[in-house]
């Protein structure tokens, strides 16, 4: 079995073995269910806040202009081998 102690404020510390089973991490947020006289502890997972930071930001920002003129020309091109 495994204990921890709730302290004044309502805080506990989730031990090591828990936190390993459940790979849990800094900042991780955990959802709670009541369960009879019970509850059972699960990380919140697949949840846009778990995935910050994930993608970076381009260093030099998208020409727009030369995408759309390169689709135009690609789609005329289309068209000309098709008629």
């Amino acid at each position: 079995m495994i204990t921890s102690q709730l302290t004044s404020k309502g805080q506990t510390t989730i031990p090591l073995a828990v936190r390993r089973a459940l790979r849990l991490n800094p900042r991780d947020r955990l959802v709670y269910e009541l369960v009879g006289d019970g509850v059972t502890l699960h990380p919140l997972r697949g949840t846009l806040f778990d995935h910050r930071d994930s993608v970076k930001p381009r260093q030099h920002p998208e020409d727009f202009g030369a995408v759309r003129r390169t689709v135009k020309r690609r789609i005329a091109a289309r068209v000309a081998q098709e008629a």
